[in-house]
């Protein structure tokens, strides 16, 4: 059989341009699934602070509830807040964890925050975001129970009407960003770990930043630091914004592997600065 000169570099240009996209589109689901794995680590290193064995997890896929500890139940397909409110009123759940990816839809839920005839309420309260995919983690709020906003540091403002006026600036309009001073009070000279989860969240302490979310692909950070025995200044700063993650707390980990909010005896906010100009 004969083949034309001009069907041959043809058929070469097809079979060169099928490999190129196969190699681009395997590069891309390697990619992909490096980070998906970062990103279930990442996520379960947040809801470890949080989770107990008896949690219950919603979530597509059984690995973020595996590695968080809490126990897993299936996540169904939604279309909108409604479902997903009856679905996680059913099965219980304290957690959810969703993805773009893992739904036709992704439901609108920052409308369920502070809406206190919604229940049970639901808080983003992490969220994970890379070019391609997005994913959250929104804790589910026990019926009739208030929002959710820093409520693992509430004993943590030096009095009921420090934590009153905070939380009142949150629910204003207009407000960007929150600053929380105050000072943290470390019973044993050791290794701890200060972690967080925010919106453009800074944590400072005696004037070093030492935690920020800043260039990063998560809303959540960790960090080991030697601290020496005694008061330490601390300021806590975090942004505000209309579907962001809402802080549930400051948290630590001891010297001796204990991960808890970080208790009133060690950590006081005494002061509240609200800003309506800037939102960096």
């Amino acid at each position: 059989m004969k083949y034309s000169s001009a069907k041959i570099p043809r058929a070469a240009a097809l079979s060169g341009i099928l490999l190129y996209a196969l190699f681009q589109a395997g590069t891309f689901q390697l990619q992909t699934a490096k980070s998906f794995n970062v990103e279930l680590l990442k996520l379960a290193d947040f809801l470890k602070y949080l989770a107990t064995p008896s949690s219950v997890m919603m979530s597509r896929s059984s690995n973020i509830a595996y590695f968080s500890g809490a126990r897993h139940r299936f996540l169904p397909v939604l279309k909108g807040p409604g479902e997903l409110r009856a679905a996680a009123k059913s099965k219980n759940a304290d957690f959810i964890f969703h993805t773009e990816i893992e739904s036709s839809a992704r439901p609108e839920l920052e409308g369920l925050i502070h809406r206190p005839q919604f229940i049970p309420a639901i808080q983003k309260i992490m969220e994970w975001r890379v070019p391609g995919r997005r994913s959250a983690v929104y804790r589910v709020l026990p019926d009739g129970s208030p929002a959710g906003l820093m409520e693992f540091n509430k004993a943590n403002f030096e009095t009921p009407a420090a934590w009153e006026e905070f939380s009142s600036k949150w629910s204003r309009s207009g407000i960007k960003r929150f600053v929380l001073e105050g000072h943290l009070y470390v019973p044993k000279p050791g290794a701890y770990t200060l972690a967080f989860s925010g919106d453009r969240f800074t944590v400072t302490l005696d004037g070093r930043k030492v935690l920020s979310d800043e260039g990063r692909k998560a809303s959540f950070m960790q960090n080991r630091l030697e601290l020496t025995q005694g008061f330490h200044g601390l300021t806590l700063e975090f942004g505000k914004s209309d579907g962001g993650v809402e802080p549930a707390g400051l948290f630590w980990t001891t010297p001796d592997n204990r991960r808890e909010p970080i208790p009133r005896t060690a950590l006081v906010f005494a002061k509240t600065i609200a800003d309506g100009g800037r939102d960096h």
